[in-house]
């Protein structure tokens, strides 16, 4: 695990290393060597209560202690004294340092042997000599401590000079084991108070780190976000730019600053945005604006004059630009050159237009031949008296009539491919009407067409089989001045199917099925109905005639 301390837990650990070491140093300093100063002071006390118990049979006296000095009084009262007060050993030495007494006979008679140099001094000068030797070492006599031992002298002074001293020897084994008990509770709650520290420490560094970590990644993704966000706005072949509420520019990309001939961002930045929008554009461009600085998103057309003079089509997209807080505090906009589209569609609208004018002149040009080959048809049939086929060239000149309206429409129409059937077939029945005098005479027509849009390919068969059927119902079902009614149906059954139901309310046709026709008119319908419209045509069986077809378009 990695840990990285910053400041503040660093100041955490310093401040627990400094706790540590002042906890050490008070121990160190003032609280061991007050427990060892009151051992002294407890030695010092006893070794005076001691030497006052010896007071009256040796110390003071007017000798230097010596063996005359051990009586058996001595002996016994050093015995209680060892009893009473839990001695280790009392011993007598005399101003040369023998031992001339001990509890223990064996150091009768030895010598302290050594440079004791503080001893010596405290003797001297009468003052008590106490010290403390651990078990295993070394006391004055040059003996192994079998225990903690607290040893202190008291000196025998006559008439200011040192005539021996009596030494106690306390074995302080259990205060010492308690005072060792007591270091070790102190040092464990040290090393408690250490390991609490240390664990705060790590606690509040890992906090530290992952906060730190999050922070980290947070720039990181912030920066990469940046990063990209930059390189796409200076790579964008097109331009970039945020305008200010006021209108001015505030960025531009670099393709932005060449589609504008400007040699830098700074010659441009805080200039109004519409200033190279020329004038006939410049009032839709500050709609714009306006509009978008309001919340609205727009795209507008416009023309341009770049610094050097150069002319450009563009088209921008804009949208608000809002801060944090959601407040649109200007207008993003992307732009890009459409100068070669728009001269593209320019010459495309031009070339139309001038194929849509050929076009309409080829349809009425059409439309006049044919007029003209009817009139030419109406002439020669002038000289004819045969009835027969005077009605041929009748029947040839309507089906003429029929394919020259589909012309007359198409060049009438806006659309120059398509046409209008609802009416389209208005206008052909009421021409076949009028020119029998079916419209003000006996017959009447009943149409239901949808507003359908046909191509010529298909609208000019559709209106040479009207033109037969309706010439076949004025022939055969209504002679003789009987009144009667045409009715056509022409509708959109599905996607791309058509149906055109014709029907009268005549006799009916002496036949059952369309391919025993011998007339010209109805072979006619079939074979257009089936060959060129690809579709199917069916004759109600009895009763009125009435024609079915269907196809596709």
């Amino acid at each position: 695990m990695k840990i990285n301390f910053s400041k503040h837990v660093l100041g955490i650990l310093l401040l627990a290393c400094v706790s540590v070491f002042l906890f050490f140093a008070y121990n160190v300093f003032f609280v061991f060597p007050s427990f060892s100063n009151l051992l002294v002071e407890n030695m010092e006390s006893e070794a005076a209560r001691i030497a006052t118990h010896f007071d009256s049979s040796i110390l003071m006296t007017n000798k230097d202690l010596g063996k005359a000095s051990i009586t058996p009084g001595v002996r016994n009262e050093a015995g209680l004294l060892k009893k009473d007060f839990g001695l280790w050993k009392i011993r007598l030495v005399s101003p040369e340092r023998q031992v001339v007494f001990s509890t223990e006979p064996s150091e009768i008679g030895r010598v302290m042997k050594g440079k004791l140099p503080a001893f010596d001094e405290a003797m001297a000068k009468g003052r008590v000599f106490s010290h403390f030797v651990g078990k295993g070492g070394l006391t004055h006599g040059g003996n192994v401590a079998p225990a903690d031992l607290a040893i202190a002298y008291v000196p025998a002074m006559v008439n200011g000079r040192f005539a021996g001293a009596c030494g106690v020897y306390y074995d302080v084994s259990p205060v010492t084991k308690k005072a060792r008990s007591l270091q070790l509770q102190a040092f464990a709650m040290l090393a408690l108070l250490v390991s609490g520290l240390l664990a705060a420490v790590v606690i509040v560094s890992m906090k530290a780190n992952k906060i730190a970590g999050a922070k980290q990644k947070a720039e990181d993704a912030l920066q990469r976000s940046e990063y990209f966000l930059r390189t796409i706005i200076e790579t964008e072949p097109e331009c970039v730019k945020l305008i200010a509420r006021d209108g001015t520019l505030l960025m531009m990309n670099p393709a932005g600053l060449a589609m504008i001939q400007a040699s830098s961002l700074e010659g441009v930045q805080g200039t109004p945005a519409g200033q190279l929008v020329t004038p006939e554009y410049r009032g839709a461009f500050d709609d714009l604006t306006r509009r978008v600085l309001s919340g609205e998103t727009g795209t507008l057309e416009f023309q341009m004059t770049g610094l050097k003079g150069r002319r450009l089509w563009l088209e921008t997209n804009a949208v608000p630009f809002t801060n944090e807080k959601g407040e649109i505090t200007g207008l993003l906009g992307i732009t890009r050159d459409v100068t070669a589209r728009k001269r593209w569609t320019q010459d495309l609208e031009r070339s139309l237009r001038e194929k849509e004018t050929l076009l309409r002149e080829l349809y009425h040009r059409t439309k006049n031949n044919m007029q003209v080959i009817t009139s030419l048809i109406s002439l020669q049939s002038a000289s004819l008296s045969d009835s027969r086929i005077l009605q041929m060239f009748d029947d040839t000149k309507n089906r003429i009539r029929a394919m020259a309206l589909v012309h007359e429409k198409l060049y009438q129409s806006k659309d120059l491919s398509n046409v209008n059937m609802n009416d389209y077939i208005r206008d052909l029945a009421n021409v076949l009407l009028e020119g029998s005098g079916g419209e003000a005479g006996n017959v009447a027509l009943r149409l239901e067409a949808d507003s359908v849009q046909l191509p010529i390919d298909a609208i000019m068969p559709c209106g040479l089989i009207i033109n037969e059927l309706v010439t076949n119902s004025l022939k055969y079902a209504f002679t003789g001045g009987r009144k009667g009614e045409i009715r056509i149906s022409f509708r959109r059954t599905g996607p791309g199917l058509m149906e055109l139901i014709y029907s009268d309310d005549g006799p009916g046709l002496p036949f059952a099925g369309l391919k025993d026709v011998k007339t010209l008119g109805l072979k006619l319908v079939h074979n257009l109905a089936t060959k060129q419209l690809g579709g199917n045509i069916q004759l109600a069986p009895g009763g009125p005639a009435e024609f079915r077809i269907t196809f596709k378009i």
